[in-house]
């Protein structure tokens, strides 16, 4: 909710809050089925006070209403059964403010129907025909099923595929792991999240292409913190690692012929140890393992490291070996 919350101020406003600018400004209409209206301004307020955005900027671009107070009920019975004169209400509303954007957060709230395919099939036809007789974008906030400390995809939204099926994008939204939170040097890993857009797994844990947020805490006029939802960076393990640092690992691993390191992490003579001493970090440390590892990868992609095949001369076996690449980093900044 702190996340979708966000989006709507930055498209009410028109302001990069997150990174993102947004096409262009538009109105948008946040209902939040389940929390009760001071919670919705009190977020919204840290909102604004931590992106310095004056309240007045929302007058008349941002509107939102709880739960709590309207009861908005879209579907009903075993059957599914659309409740026309709510969808009739909402498109009234719409007709006089002419929102870009609504919100219902969360669907899971706005429904006495079961949570079936053949429910939701029904459900998003309607809603998808609300879109398109207003001209505007429909976001729907879904909770997953239980995952037992698995990651989630889209697939694995409350009420089988056909939601999913019937939405333009989907993404979701993964909390880091404590493994994650000590690769990336952080004393804990509850405030940072992930997204992945349409939800696919094909982005591996750690990976910078995932878009990363951070809640933080944010205290209001009356002495209350709320948290508020900021961009965070991975961190680039390459930050303030030098030419010469590149040049220095090189030449140390060149240096070692007759018996160069190995490729494998399990290896005792794994090329990440002469890292670790050329670059005096301690690679019993997991975070600075995390980076070692980073660092050996990055350097073998960009040629000043290569792997090869050699045979091990211990057991007759082929392996795989770390020798110095063509790539010469002190001769790239010369040139």
């Amino acid at each position: 909710s702190s996340l979708v919350l966000a989006e709507c101020v930055a498209i009410a406003t028109g302001r990069p809050i997150l990174g993102i600018a947004p096409a262009k400004r538009e109105r948008v209409v946040y209902f939040n089925a389940e929390d009760p209206r001071e919670e919705i301004e009190r977020r919204v307020l840290a909102i604004c006070q931590h992106y310095q955005i004056d309240q007045s900027e929302l007058t008349d671009w941002f509107y939102f209403q709880s739960g709590r107070d309207l009861d908005l009920i879209l579907s009903a019975g075993e059957d599914g059964r659309i409740i026309e004169p709510v969808f009739e209400l909402m498109e009234k509303f719409a007709e006089v403010v002419k929102p870009g954007v609504f919100v219902f957060d969360p669907l899971a709230n706005m429904t006495e129907a079961p949570e079936t395919n053949d429910v939701f099939r029904r459900l998003g036809k309607r809603i998808s025909h609300m879109a398109d007789k207003l001209d505007c974008s429909v976001e729907l906030v879904h909770h997953t099923r239980k995952l037992n400390g698995n990651e989630a995809t889209v697939e694995d939204s409350r009420g089988g595929s056909a939601l999913i099926g019937a939405v333009r994008a989907g993404r979701v939204l993964n909390p880091m792991t404590s493994d994650e939170a000590v690769k990336a040097g952080l004393e804990t890993h509850i405030d940072h999240f992930r997204i992945e857009a349409a939800g696919k797994n094909n982005l591996s844990r750690g990976d910078e292409r995932s878009t990363w947020l951070h809640r933080v805490d944010v205290e209001i006029a009356n002495g209350e913190h709320v948290a508020a939802v900021a961009p965070w960076d991975w961190p680039d393990a390459f930050d303030g690692v030098t030419p010469d640092d590149a040049a220095r690992v090189q030449g140390a691993i060149a240096a070692m012929t007759d018996d160069p390191p190995r490729h494998s992490v399990q290896s005792a003579k794994w090329a990440g140890f002469v890292v670790a001493r050329v670059m005096d970090l301690d690679p019993e440390d997991k975070t600075a393992e995390a980076r070692i590892k980073s660092l050996l990868k990055g350097w073998i992609r960009s040629g000043v490291l290569a792997v090869e095949k050699a045979k091990d001369t211990r057991n007759g076996r082929e392996t795989s070996i770390v020798v110095a690449g063509p790539n010469n980093p002190k001769a790239q900044v010369s040139a």
